[in-house]
């Protein structure tokens, strides 16, 4: 398997102890937990950015020596720095042979998985000391990535989709058969692969679109008996509302009203084996968007998946998106095919520019905030192999080989989440898959945040969405976002070093005074709470014992 695709992305507090460098090699700062020892802690006067030394020539002021002329007696001074690595080294010295010394920094924002903090590299006489790196960079490149909506067809291999999968770093794939392949080809993929592929029973529209709709209850009959052999995760994807081309002009391709009985009976099923069921829906009609509310009403117990964001083809509307996510809190989206919109803004199937900043390819503003805060609601999908173009998908994946089709597909959605925060960005790109098609325990939020010139990790478990966290010491408060949809009840559980604010805590949400349970020792204050649904701010502020 592709390394790339299951590397974990590192947060960690690193301190850095007094190290000699030798003339020859690089030096990469040493990882482990607490920090300062007996030293004293960083200082963090703000530096503003890295700080690069390619020369004895560049130990100046500019590049953050504070004393010193470079003599073993005299050597230079880097310290007391706070620095924004913007995702590089904070401090990279490479070919000097003058006497150096870096110590007390503070380095925030340098992956571990590509960079480390601070390099010395061919440097005769450097010496490091007592530095901390606070990582809280997201590393989009190097996460895994679960994509949650791809068809395998009969023009490609499973091998070769698998080779695609590697190039690309993706771990796992959830398989929608296309074109006439069924659910023995997703079968045959997973005992080809183990542990690379889940699949949801098909519903197909081949030999005729909805065939499985046609078939009546001989097919709820035969999705149960599949059901029941264990092997799949859920039903799906089923074109309930489906435009073949890039326009959409009623009337449909597809068209199975989403209240329809013998639909509900599928959604019911999937509640019954506790399994997501996922549907392609254009809400593009009154009346059909009116039966979809009633289906999504209609059992509670009923995991939904709507695919391609909702809107597929159709122009994004992301206040609609959010009201849809507040009021149905079974109701989960997949971003499958996005990518491929790519069109100007004044053209028909323009949605990638909707999402992504024209001047760097990340999410803009609006949307950013939009997939923060919906974070544990919303799965990365590729849609490899499907539409008119799918051989050419899949041989884009992660490549340019082909016209026809969005070249480095994963890259895209790489490079688009990377403003996310790393929480974010790891729930979207795969943890939320895992949890909802896999049934894996949900990893809990972690965050590091930085106080006196040290760095503490915070850490938030919760089945809502989470997002924001931050730490303001004036008023010893730790505050951050939860987001679930109204009527619900939410809960969260939230770890803080009591180095950073130990005592006796108060809670607010929204402002307002709530109860929490409190639990502390030596090390870490536990803080339990509860609140009510929508989009809240909790704030936990400590007030000295």
């Amino acid at each position: 398997m592709n390394q790339k695709g299951i590397a974990p992305l590192i947060i960690a507090i690193v301190v850095v102890v007094v190290v000699v460098i030798a003339s020859v090699g690089v030096y990469v700062v040493i990882r482990g937990g607490g920090g300062g020892g007996e030293n004293n802690p960083p200082s963090g006067t703000y530096s503003g950015g890295p700080i690069l030394i390619q020369n004895d020539y560049q130990f100046t002021a500019a590049n953050g020596v504070v004393s010193g002329s470079g003599t073993v007696s005299d050597p230079y001074i880097i310290e007391n720095w706070a620095i924004d690595a913007r995702g590089a080294y904070g401090i990279d010295i490479r070919g000097t042979a003058a006497h150096f010394v870096v110590r007390n920094c503070l380095i925030r924002n340098s992956p571990a998985s590509t960079h480390g903090g601070i390099r010395i590299s061919n440097a005769t006489n450097g010496a490091v000391e007592n530095n901390v790196v606070c990582e809280n960079f997201t590393d989009t490149g190097h996460m895994d990535m679960f994509d949650s909506h791809v068809h395998i067809m009969s023009e490609i291999s499973i091998s070769q989709v698998i080779a695609e999968m590697n190039k690309a770093g993706v771990g796992t794939a959830l398989l929608y058969p296309i074109d006439g392949d069924d659910d023995s080809s997703s079968l045959a993929a997973m005992a080809q692969y183990p542990g690379r592929f889940a699949a949801f029973v098909d519903t197909p529209d081949s030999p005729e679109p909805a065939t499985w709709y046609t078939e009546g209850q001989s097919f709820t009959a035969s999705a149960d008996a599949q059901m029941r052999t264990g092997n799949f995760c859920g039903i799906g994807e089923t074109n309930l509302r489906y435009y073949g081309g890039a326009d959409v002009i009623p009337p449909p391709d597809i068209y199975v009203p989403p209240d329809d009985p013998l639909w509900l009976r599928l959604v019911d099923m999937a509640a019954q084996y506790h399994v997501p069921i996922s549907y392609h829906f254009v809400p593009d009609d009154d009346a059909a968007n009116a039966a979809l509310e009633r289906m999504m009403g209609h059992n509670e117990n009923a995991t939904l998946i709507w695919c391609h964001l909702g809107f597929n083809n159709m122009t994004f509307d992301r206040a609609t998106l959010n009201d849809y996510l507040l009021r149905y809190p079974n109701l989960y989206f997949d971003t499958a095919g996005i990518q491929n919109m790519q069109n100007p803004l004044s053209q028909p199937n323009s949605n990638w520019a909707r999402l992504a900043s024209q001047s760097d390819g990340r999410l803009n503003e609006e949307w950013m905030q939009f997939f923060k805060t919906w974070n544990s609601r919303i799965m990365f999908s590729s849609d490899a192999g499907g539409g008119p173009n799918g051989l050419e998908r899949w041989l884009n994946y992660s490549d340019n080989v082909v016209s026809g089709a969005t070249p480095d597909a994963i890259g895209h959605w790489r490079s688009l989440l990377t403003n996310l925060d790393s929480n974010s960005a790891r729930n979207i790109m795969s943890g939320n898959a895992r949890a909802l098609i896999l049934k894996e325990q949900r990893i809990p939020y972690s965050y590091l945040v930085q106080s006196g010139g040290m760095c503490y990790p915070v850490s938030v478990s919760s089945t809502s969405s989470v997002s924001g966290l931050g730490f303001d010491g004036s008023t010893r408060t730790v505050s951050f976002t939860v987001a679930d949809s109204t009527g619900t009840a939410g809960s969260a559980t939230v770890t803080i070093p009591t180095a950073l604010c130990g005592g006796n805590f108060t809670a607010r949400i929204d402002g307002q005074s709530v109860q929490i349970t409190e639990v502390s020792n030596s090390t870490y204050t536990t803080i339990s709470l509860e609140y009510a649904g929508g989009i809240r701010t909790v704030a936990l502020s400590a007030s000295p014992t």
